[in-house]
């Protein structure tokens, strides 16, 4: 991919992944660490991919300029040169969730995980957002030592302390699900025959279903090795589990006991002692 011309004002760093049409790669500026995703168009296929890398940075545009939260990477900039679609946005350091399935971690690490999980699901949910592809590698945990308050209507929710902060990546198959929203996947949204089966798999919808990024999330985390009994007895009475799947906890309906919404309103009852 002839790319480097592109970003003549960063340092290339390392590449982190690289297919024929597609690279996401750490660049530096300034001491500054970014992240660029290039996506060649003249060497995608599937003219949907394009699309969704504008679904993408246009969810990046939101949740940066509109909801403001802590809980995603900053957007930084997008542009087209040589046939290259490029965004970049600000590089989180630490480790993806799925680092942690075998590892045992505190009963403090869970609650704050949870908290942080459910509340940045009601504030999308509340905005008539969905992830559509939230599971355990699209979950970063960045160290973090501060104090974190997060006020959205009027509500002030504190996090409880653990050392580190959820940054959610990759949001090709966000959707908003309002009229003339600019954050829009044609994958999710598609009629197109050929793409039922899989949306149904990977539970896409063209229909807002409140409580399907936790019941995804929540239903992988049940069978992480050392998690709580009591936190994953009652999560496998919340979720809905599609026996026989390879995407077990995907749902294509609403499960309001997995909504950001019930779940905070009854998060002590649930999970604390």
């Amino acid at each position: 991919m002839n790319y480097k011309i592109c970003i003549k004002y960063y340092d290339i760093n390392k590449i982190i992944k690289e297919t024929k049409n597609n690279m996401v790669i750490i660049i530096n500026k300034n001491n500054k660490k970014y992240i660029a995703k290039i996506l060649n168009l003249l060497k995608t296929e599937d003219k949907l991919e394009i699309l969704n890398m504008n679904t993408e940075i246009e969810a990046l545009k939101y949740f940066t300029y509109i909801l403001k939260l802590p809980f995603f990477p900053k957007y930084i900039d997008n542009y087209t040169c040589n046939n290259n679609n490029i965004v970049i946005m600000n590089y989180i350091i630490g480790k993806t969730l799925i680092d942690y399935k075998n590892i045992k971690m505190p009963f403090s690490w869970w609650k704050s995980l949870l908290f942080q999980l459910i509340l940045v699901i009601y504030i999308l949910e509340d905005n008539n957002i969905l992830h559509n592809d939230f599971w355990d590698a699209n979950i970063i945990l960045k160290p973090y030592y501060k104090k974190i308050s997060i006020e959205y209507k009027d509500n002030i929710y504190n996090i409880p302390e653990s050392n580190f902060i959820i940054k959610i990546i990759d949001f090709q198959y966000t959707n908003q699900y309002i009229k003339n929203s600019n954050i829009y996947s044609p994958y999710v949204m598609s009629k197109i025959k050929k793409y039922q089966g899989e949306k149904k798999r990977l539970g896409w919808s063209e229909n807002f279903h409140i409580g399907g990024d936790l019941n995804q999330i929540l239903g992988i985390l049940s069978n992480y090795r050392y998690i709580p009994k009591h936190i994953k007895k009652n999560i496998d009475k919340l979720v809905i589990k599609n026996e026989g799947s390879d995407f077990p906890y995907a749902i294509q309906k609403s499960n309001k006991k997995t909504s950001g919404k019930y779940l905070i309103k009854n998060f002590q009852q649930l999970f604390i002692y």
